[in-house]
């Protein structure tokens, strides 16, 4: 049975009035399976502005925690998040939300494909199991205040035909499912090869992580961006996921989407600390701690080449790119940092690096070299390592075991590698998802450091439109209210402000103000302090923000450093065609 909660807690909790403290396991035992239990999947890179949002605007005080998964590596959060707490009893929350024990779920796994993929196709995917007598595993409590650890143990033997997860029926899921499908049931129809799902209570019923549609979804970009290389898995690696299942939508599926672009959000190249200290002394900068207010005035920087050069696979070492830098032996051998195709943040940086996929003749970065360093002598000496990461933490996770040694080589030794990296640029390196305190820091792209100010002077380009969307037929009433309310809440100026956000930042068409708001940032943009120059011209960078989004939704991307996104308001789904 899971345990979740210190027995003081728990007491004080159940002896409280409702909404006085954070759910109780029993409170939360009993939403599970109703109508106020819901489901999101998508982007991590967006998972600041929902925590805060949840927590601060949504949530009573003092009754919000947050589930996380912990893994084997000891990265946290990196598949599944699951935020608990009592909605509000006034508006802004929806009036049936109001006074209620909610479950919000989160998907962190495999990015921004889980964003509009799945709620387009009405496709079921994969959660992670809190109710007491279903998950097998304990969570704890984590450093980090209203936080929880959970360890997702591996399959129950009396399923050992069947990958994880299971279909629960407690959760709304199905009562039977197909023998060795892939991640979750694809089709919506009952499966033609059933097996039973063990009842509750029944022996080995554990299903630790288990199957649902996920009504709304979060993407870096827009849904058009997943075709080809940015959806195929990873086909070099036991751990494949739903590796026939994904195809680009078509226009019908697409039309069946709500979707809004919620804010915006850059992103940026990080490196390993020895890297770091190596480029600063290379460009004739003091080494020493950068400088995290913002100016970036010691950072090194990178050029955009570079940068394609150093993620494309074709060198082995930083010496075949930026020349002796002083790192020597295997700090001078590349490790990738990267996110897994899927990603929102790697298809943006497919984009803005490859112009992929607009231009097929610049490749795709390297792909994943199953944990190990590679050699390959046609394109140098030395070795190449690449981590696909299915979330933000495990980029940060590589990065700092690069730095501490912890690696493997080909010969089975834990060494040292210069890392480079890409993540989205929403703070400063103070990673509490991983085992190894962060020490990996930014740089700047052909002189221009990943900032909010610098992406709204126009300097600095790496940025994206994030988008939301949910599908109205995939929804029961309570969680169309939600995903209406989050979709029109998230990203305008006010309530990014009542959430407390930082590292993003309001687009103009969200309520006004936003990127062209003459006035401190921090009226609209949360804690930065960054002076908004007047009327910059962002629209430009990313296509014209003020036209609609094509209703069949198949016309070609518009290529340029960023691609076009999706329009600047909630699109009606179009049941026409």
């Amino acid at each position: 049975m899971i345990r979740i909660r210190h027995a003081v807690l728990a007491a004080l909790a159940l002896a409280a009035s409702p909404g006085a403290f954070a759910l109780n396991q029993a409170a939360v035992d009993v939403v599970v399976g109703t109508n106020f239990e819901f489901f999101t999947s998508g982007s991590s890179a967006v998972d600041s502005d929902l925590v805060n949002y949840t927590k601060n605007v949504l949530c009573q005080a003092g009754t919000y925690d947050v589930y996380q998964d912990i893994d084997a590596n000891g990265v946290k959060g990196g598949n599944y998040k699951v935020y608990t707490c009592t909605a509000g009893s006034a508006a802004p929350v929806p009036a049936a939300l109001q006074g209620q024990n909610i479950l919000i779920h989160k998907r962190e796994k495999e990015g921004s494909l889980y964003g509009s993929l799945p709620q387009a196709r009405n496709t079921y995917v994969e959660f992670m199991n809190i109710r007491s007598d279903r998950f097998s595993g304990a969570c704890v409590a984590d450093a980090s205040a209203n936080t929880f650890d959970c360890t997702v143990a591996s399959p129950v033997t009396n399923l050992a035909a069947h990958d994880l997860p299971r279909h629960d029926p407690a959760h709304g899921g199905l009562a039977t499912e197909t023998v060795n499908d892939d991640e979750c049931d694809y089709n919506t129809v009952a499966p033609a090869n059933p097996v039973a799902i063990p009842p509750v209570g029944a022996a080995n019923s554990y299903l630790d992580t288990f199957c649902r549609r996920a009504t709304m979804g979060f993407s870096d970009t827009e849904a058009e961006m997943f075709v080809g290389a940015n959806i195929n898995w990873k086909p070099n690696l036991s751990d494949q996921v739903d590796t026939d299942d994904w195809t680009a939508l078509t226009a019908r599926q697409l039309s069946a989407l709500t979707r809004k672009k919620i804010f915006g959000q850059v992103f940026g190249i990080a490196v390993s600390a020895d890297v770091f200290t190596a480029l600063q002394t290379a460009q004739g900068i003091t080494a020493g701690a950068p400088d995290q207010t913002g100016a970036a005035s010691n950072w090194p920087t990178l050029g955009s080449d570079q940068i394609r050069q150093l993620l494309s696979g074709n060198v082995n070492t930083w010496t075949q790119v930026v020349g002796n830098i002083g790192l020597a032996g295997n700090l001078n051998n590349l490790a990738i940092c990267r996110r897994d195709q899927g990603s929102g943040t790697q298809a943006t940086t497919n984009q803005y690096f490859f112009n992929y996929p607009c231009d097929t003749q610049n490749g795709t970065p390297a792909r994943d070299t199953g944990g190990v360093g590679v050699a390959n002598a046609a394109v140098g000496p030395g070795l190449l390592y690449v981590l696909e990461g299915g979330a933000s933490p495990y980029v940060k996770w590589c990065l700092n075991q690069a730095a501490a040694g912890q690696l493997h080589d080909n010969q089975g030794n834990l060494v040292k590698y210069g890392a480079i990296g890409i993540l989205g640029a929403s703070g400063d390196p103070s990673s509490t998802d991983t085992p190894l305190a962060d020490t990996w820091q930014w740089v700047k792209i052909d002189g221009n450091a990943p900032t909010i100010a610098n992406a709204i002077s126009g300097v600095y380009d790496e940025w994206v439109e994030s988008q939301s969307a949910y599908n109205a037929t995939n929804a029961n009433a309570n969680e169309l209210a939600l995903a209406a309310y989050l979709q029109g809440a998230l990203g305008t100026p006010a309530d990014m402000t009542a959430a407390g956000d930082s590292g993003i930042a309001a687009m103009t068409y969200n309520g006004g103000g936003g990127w062209d708001n003459g006035v401190s940032n921090s009226a609209n943009f949360g804690n930065h302090d960054f002076k908004v120059p007047t009327n910059p011209t962002m629209g430009g960078q990313h296509g014209n923000v003020g036209a609609a989004f094509p209703a069949s939704g198949t016309s070609p991307l518009t290529c340029r450093k960023i691609v076009n996104q999706v329009d600047n308001s909630a699109q009606t789904p179009n049941r026409s065609r």
